[in-house]
Order: C-alpha cells, then structure tokens, then sequence
C-alpha cells in the first residue's frame, strides 16, 4: 500500500492508495474480510462438532460395549448425526450429554421396532 504525504505549513495531509480490494465481493456477496470471519466461524462450528462426535463414540463403545468403529458407524447412521451436522438445529452448541440423550433415545426405539 503506497502512501503519499503532502506536507503544508500547518497540516499534514495522508492520502491512501485506493486499491479497490475492500470493496469487491465474493459469490455470497461478502467483501475478503467477512469472507475470512465467515470461514473461520464454520471452522470452529466443525470443531465443535467433531468434538462431540469423539465423545458420543466413547458413550457407545462404553454403554454398548461396541468397538470403535460399530461405534462410529451407530454415530454416522443416525438421525441425531444428521441433526448435529445441520447448523440450524443449533445442536453442536449443546454438550455431549444432551446430544447422547437424543441418539440413546433413538437408538432404544430401534431396539423396539
């Protein structure tokens, strides 16, 4: 970024080199910064939820006495799974607990069924 300075007697003038970047957009309309924020925001929600997909493995091979990987498969082919992916349920904000809750809910109706 080139910057010009223009000195007078009683002020000092600073003018920035207008590049354009700041302005432009991606195809969701968001300028570089928010497109950045934005990434970062869907990162950290991914985090979460893979966090709590670890633990809710760990519950299964724990209270099932399923191996790791029956565990995961249980985890992956469930409807509570589908759920904690879909960011508008909101349900990767909830702890590990509660998520297991619905999946051991799911789970027992199965068993009925």
């Amino acid at each position: 970024m080139a910057i010009r300075e223009n000195y007078n007697q009683d002020q000092t003038v600073i003018t920035y080199e207008q590049t354009g970047r700041s302005t432009n957009t991606n195809e969701l309309g968001m300028r570089e910064m928010q497109a950045r924020v934005y990434e970062k925001r869907n990162e950290q929600k991914q985090l979460m939820k893979d966090d709590i997909c670890v633990e809710l493995a760990g519950y299964l091979m724990d209270d099932y006495h399923y191996s790791r990987d029956e565990a995961i498969d249980v985890l992956y082919t469930s409807e509570t799974f589908e759920r904690l992916q879909d960011d508008a349920t909101g349900l990767y904000y909830q702890s590990s607990g509660y998520v297991y809750s619905f999946l051991q809910s799911e789970l027992n109706k199965a068993k009925v069924a």
